[in-house]
């Protein structure tokens, strides 16, 4: 918490480092190698996302995290993920109605999976135009994420 807290102060108060930092916790919440720092990362993400701090960040980047995020098994994450993919609703298609009921079932274990591959087809195919783009970041990720994170990755 101490860690989280002290990189989203670096984000918030060095405009310099800012897109440098915001990268570095992006890159980090893909890495499960300690999946506690990972989650950790994700939800310094999801914080600065969603509190409107200015930073530079990649449409299909986000998305590609967000709902992978989704298959997460703390809820915690998977609700960050939620709040975070609500926040892109609103904010780049101008919409809220499919992520207002991913917050019903995102605490049901056994459907997150589930979830997390209804979401990517709702996206898919209400912007076919990020397909090519999100293909692109799923394959950039992929070499980062241990065999089961594989495994949901490619089933979206």
């Amino acid at each position: 918490d101490i860690v989280v807290a002290l990189i989203k102060e670096l984000i918030n108060s060095s405009p310099a480092r800012q897109e440098a930092m915001f990268q570095l916790c992006i890159e980090k919440s893909f890495n499960l190698s300690n999946v506690k720092v990972s989650q950790g990362y994700f939800i310094t993400v999801v914080d600065v996302i969603t509190s409107n701090v200015d930073t530079t960040c990649k449409l299909p980047e986000l998305l590609t995290l967000a709902i992978y995020k989704l298959s997460d098994t703390n809820f915690d994450v998977r609700k960050a993920a939620v709040k975070m993919l609500h926040w892109m609703s609103t904010r780049f298609f101008r919409t809220s109605e499919d992520t207002f009921r991913l917050l019903r079932s995102t605490g049901v274990d056994d459907t997150f999976s589930r979830q997390m591959i209804q979401t990517a087809k709702i996206f898919s195919d209400k912007h076919p135009e990020l397909r090519i783009e999100i293909l692109r970041e799923v394959m950039t990720r992929i070499g980062n994420i241990d065999r089961a994170g594989q495994r949901r990755m490619i089933q979206k």
